[in-house]
């Protein structure tokens, strides 16, 4: 018997999904009136503060249907131990701000803040740091319920410090998500504490079309787009979004599309299948596409097929 157990459900080999950071209330809606109807599926993040516009029940409204993870509460940057700054008490004012200054955020103990690139924005060191992301979590699993929130996002795309990263591992969450591309290398990440994204609105519908174009080596592939819902309107990309949902939505025997955390889950049943030269054993809770002697056969969770 020759098994191959490298499918995602519906026998296809790749799988897609978004990963849209912050939380617009203004472009989220229209990003999903895009995506939605044409199967497009993936993980929206969210800063526990910014949950005030909505009742929690308008929150579960607008975001049925997709995964929500923790992109920390403040939104601030990690700053790194040995990081150069001087701590300051002054007032921050941001016409006359010193650069080589972090300065004390007035109301919110452990908030910084500090000049990144061309812009101020808010930090924090790994002790208020981690504070700030079990924080986070609580107040989003408050709205979408205990135990939904398995991913973290960074806010500014990059982590400073490893052990936040260390913490985060510690508390059980599936993965972590950078800003960095992965430059058309859509293998299924090695380390999913490090994982990047595939495409930006400004490149979307091109890597799209790369992604769909790679040839099938017999592995699972997956790709991530982001990274705001408000870029594809700066970049007056949303019809290009939408070809790019239309192409990847097509065809689901070819691209399965589900949200971050779902695609690493159906990962780990796949890696949990039990085979030998007797039996194929499915001992996970979801159900496993495969293929024995290429007859396509749905494992249900906890079965067990013997030749």
């Amino acid at each position: 018997m020759t098994v191959d157990k490298n499918y995602f459900p519906g026998f296809a080999r790749r799988a897609v999904a978004f990963s849209i950071d912050d939380g617009n209330l203004e472009y989220d809606p229209i990003f999903i009136d895009i995506v939605k109807p044409r199967g497009i599926k993936g993980t929206f993040n969210l800063t526990s503060p910014k949950l005030d516009r909505l009742s929690p029940e308008g929150y579960r409204s607008l975001y049925s249907g997709f995964e929500i993870a923790n992109h920390c509460k403040y939104h601030p940057v990690t700053i790194a131990p040995d990081d150069p700054r001087t701590p300051s008490d002054q007032p921050f004012n941001i016409d006359n701000a010193d650069e080589s200054c972090i300065y004390r955020h007035p109301e919110t103990d452990g908030l910084w803040r500090l000049k990144r690139h061309t812009f101020w924005c808010l930090g924090a060191f790994c002790e208020d740091y981690v504070r700030f992301a079990d924080e986070g979590r609580a107040e989003l699993e408050a709205v979408f319920g205990k135990g939904s929130i398995k991913g973290f996002v960074w806010p500014h795309g990059c982590c400073y410090d490893d052990r936040i990263l260390e913490h985060l591992q510690n508390e059980g969450y599936l993965y972590t998500r950078y800003t960095a591309h992965r430059d058309g290398n859509y293998s299924m990440p090695s380390d999913r504490m490090r994982i990047g994204m595939h495409a930006r609105s400004k490149n979307l519908l091109e890597a799209t079309k790369d992604f769909l174009s790679a040839p099938d080596d017999g592995q699972l592939k997956m790709m991530i787009f982001g990274t705001h819902a408000i870029d594809y309107e700066r970049d007056g990309k949303w019809a290009e979004l939408a070809e790019a949902s239309d192409l990847l939505g097509s065809d689901p025997s070819s691209v399965w599309s589900a949200s971050v955390s779902d695609i690493f889950e159906y990962e780990d049943a796949v890696k949990s299948l039990v085979i030998n030269s007797r039996k194929v054993e499915n001992p996970s809770d979801k159900h496993v596409f495969i293929k024995i002697d290429g007859e396509p056969i749905m494992l249900k969770p906890h079965s067990i097929i013997e030749f």
